[in-house]
């Protein structure tokens, strides 16, 4: 399978499946929501669709994304748009509505067999779902 790969830091490499990626886009505007929770850092205006960001260094209890020379967003696809191209046995669920992630610096497309995905290392923290 296809993944995006991403740096948190120089020392945290991290991927997403190629499938739940509707684009990536660099960084525009992020208008800031008052009294959001603090990994959510804005929304995104994207073509006319407003888009939830998340900042990944945040998500993972780094310093915050600043950099948005080499910053990325990828635009993620809904539950329902990964169910109509990945065969089920696949398939993941993710928000109802398209959601960014702000990620500091993109790296390759990498081919990785099933086999070869490795879990969240020990040391870094998982994020979770409370918001």
């Amino acid at each position: 399978m296809l993944y995006s790969t991403f740096f948190l830091d120089d020392n945290t490499h991290l991927s997403v499946p190629i499938f739940t990626i509707l684009e990536i886009v660099r960084p525009q505007k992020i208008h800031p929501i008052l009294g959001a929770p603090e990994v959510v850092r804005g929304l995104y205006n994207l073509r006319g669709k407003v888009i939830t960001v998340l900042d990944a260094n945040l998500s993972f209890e780094k310093d915050p994304v600043e950099d948005m020379e080499e910053a990325r967003i990828y635009i993620i696809k809904t539950s329902n748009e990964i169910e109509k191209v990945v065969e089920p046995e696949k398939r993941i669920q993710t928000s109802p509505d398209n959601m960014g992630i702000l990620v500091p610096r993109m790296d390759m497309v990498m081919d990785v067999q099933d086999d070869e995905v490795m879990p969240v290392p020990g040391n870094l923290p998982i994020p979770t779902s409370e918001m």
